[in-house]
């Protein structure tokens, strides 16, 4: 039972961040009879009834744009020096989907116009949401999809522990305000209730999902491990949570810098060249146990950065199933084992078009292509 104490902070705190958000996005913002009932979940340490209507997204099923955010002049890791990435990444994206991306103010939309403009990609299929972000990686603090009653919501779980400073504060709140900017329905209290980054979830659209545990011990080191399971499994509406262990000296601990879901059965995970690097029995480890859970593994190179001994990673690539064309988008850095990546993912996903996407600057801010993008789901 929580004190009393608590439960008024907890509550304040909800109350601050709506407020917040709808006067940033202008609509009201109402909470419904389903969140209501969930409140209960504060006092309840054990309930964890799994609701049947409900199921996580996968990344492979139809989308219907692509959701990316401009980098910003102030930061140093994200900042304008990723912008040849950011325009690559548009190129590779606009003739197959919607792009939307995020910028902070008209400065930084005319700033990408005029970039967009200079390296002859047309902006047809492209839009822009001015919507305040604190950083690049939408995947992180961005919106966790699910199909409810076959309509779609949106889960917003916690993006930082502690909402750290104010700019991170608005991006911990983007997923509930991107939801009322397009009258999408909005689970909120899971942002109180959990912390977790996209980047350390994954789902095989058939109701199992896989997280690596230790970003979860770590953003939320009151809340029980067996705890944080049931949250998860609620509200994403999962029958089983597979966990495996992540990677070492990843400072992000997130399962998509060496795991990739490519259907309901077939995942591909990363493999080190080097047998003796700290991590090779860790996937080991894990492509183990993911056999044994009788999925389909298939391997990909995993590497050092051979000037920092930085991670660079396949798997943190983006699956676009569009109307238009199917596409996987895969980092590069290069290598000579660029090409095989490629003719891995063309060979496991002989439906989708496959193509490269220079990552060799972002993989230094410790991620890819999986980790600055997010695709909004059709149902």
């Amino acid at each position: 039972m929580l004190s009393k104490k608590i439960v008024i902070i907890i509550i304040f705190v909800l109350f601050l961040q709506v407020i917040i958000s709808t006067s940033i996005t202008g609509n009201t913002f109402k909470t419904t009879q389903y969140e209501n009932n969930e409140i209960a979940l504060l006092y309840n340490k054990n309930a964890c009834a799994i609701d049947c209507n409900i199921r996580s997204i996968a990344e492979y099923e139809p989308a219907g744009e692509v959701i990316i955010t401009w980098p910003k002049w102030w930061s140093s890791t994200d900042g304008y020096n990723q912008e040849d990435y950011y325009i690559n990444l548009t190129k590779s994206l606009e003739d197959v989907i919607n792009v939307n991306i995020l910028v902070n103010n008209n400065l930084i939309k005319n700033r990408v116009i005029s970039k967009l403009e200079e390296n002859g990609i047309p902006i047809t299929n492209i839009t822009f949401t001015k919507i305040f972000t604190e950083t690049i990686w939408v995947r992180d603090y961005g919106p966790f999809f699910i199909e409810k009653n076959n309509n779609l919501e949106i889960v917003d779980f916690g993006y930082f522990p502690g909402a750290g400073t104010i700019k991170v504060f608005f991006s911990d709140l983007f997923p509930t305000r991107y939801g009322i900017k397009n009258n999408i329905r909005i689970t909120f209290l899971t942002n109180i209730l959990l912390t977790i980054q996209g980047g350390n979830y994954l789902t095989d659209g058939n109701g199992t999902g896989f997280i690596c545990i230790g970003g979860i011990r770590r953003d939320n080191p009151f809340l029980p491990e067996n705890r944080a399971i049931d949250i998860l499994k609620r509200f994403l509406g999962l029958k089983d949570l597979i966990i495996l262990e992540g990677q070492k000296g990843d400072f992000t601990g997130h399962i998509d810098m060496f795991a990739k879901i490519i259907n309901e059965s077939t995942i591909i995970v990363g493999q080190y060249t080097n047998s003796s690097d700290v991590n090779y029995q860790i996937l080991e480890n894990n492509t183990q146990k993911l056999a044994d859970c009788a999925y389909n593994v298939i391997r990909i190179p995993m590497l050092r950065k051979s000037s920092n001994n930085k991670i660079l990673t396949y798997t943190n690539s983006l699956i676009v199933n569009s109307n238009i064309k199917k596409i996987v988008l895969v980092p590069q850095y290069n290598i000579p084992e660029d090409s095989d990546a490629i003719s891995i993912y063309q060979m496991a996903m002989p439906d989708y078009e496959i193509r490269g996407v220079n990552s060799d600057t972002i993989i230094e801010s410790y991620g890819a292509i999986h980790c600055t993008t997010i695709t909004l789901p059709e149902i």
